[in-house]
């Protein structure tokens, strides 16, 4: 089986899937959903972390609430797809 961007065996040509009008449309707007939730969670993420700080610097050292490492794998997960969706439908135009 031939990959996509790979060349044909006889040398002739380069493979690349097609994509449909309606899948980049799926993709363009799931994509955006994607960047929102990373912007709100990168942002939720940058709060936790300054009330985090303000708590040590008022108490001593604390440990950082478990809630930032989950929504941290969120965002990498998050960011793992989006990279996926651009690499599959958005960027063979």
């Amino acid at each position: 089986m031939i990959a996509d961007g790979e060349a044909t065996p006889d040398g002739d040509g380069v493979v690349f899937r097609l994509v449909q009008p309606a899948e980049r449309a799926q993709a363009e707007f799931f994509a955006g959903v994607l960047r929102q939730e990373i912007a709100t969670m990168t942002a939720k993420i940058a709060k936790a972390e300054a009330d985090w700080r303000r708590r040590c610097d008022e108490k001593g050292y604390v440990e950082p609430p478990c809630r930032i490492g989950v929504v941290l794998r969120r965002v990498e997960e998050a960011t793992r797809m989006l990279g996926a969706i651009d690499e599959r439908f958005l960027r063979t135009r």
